[in-house]
């Protein structure tokens, strides 16, 4: 299976393909959320979960990585989804945000 982040060049096989690359492809986010997200980073106990939240709503891209990732990392004694990103941060924690949110690769980057 190819890497879902390099290039494709030429159609993967039928839908079952391509639902599995986009699943494991890194989304990008727009470059002023990666500046954001590290700028925070550096002071991690200076920030809360109203402050990323309101960061991460101003970027779809990064908003659909937030909530897919809380989609898939429920804890079992949770019996619905979060719905906003806020509640996903609070749920989350700060840290493991900042752990499990590395440095962002960014639109810009991919279509350079």
């Amino acid at each position: 299976m190819p890497d879902p982040n390099e290039l494709l060049t030429q159609p993967l096989r039928n839908l079952d393909a391509w639902t599995d690359h986009f699943r494991r492809a890194e989304i990008p986010v727009l470059a002023q959320t990666a500046e954001a997200i590290e700028a925070m980073r550096a002071n991690e106990d200076d920030v809360d979960a109203n402050t990323i939240g309101e960061m991460v709503a101003n970027d779809p891209l990064m908003t659909l990585k937030v909530l897919a990732y809380a989609a898939t990392h429920r804890s079992a004694r949770m019996v619905t989804d979060t719905e906003t990103v806020t509640a996903t941060l609070v749920m989350m924690g700060i840290s493991p945000f900042f752990r499990v949110f590395g440095p962002q690769p960014t639109i810009e980057q991919r279509l350079q």
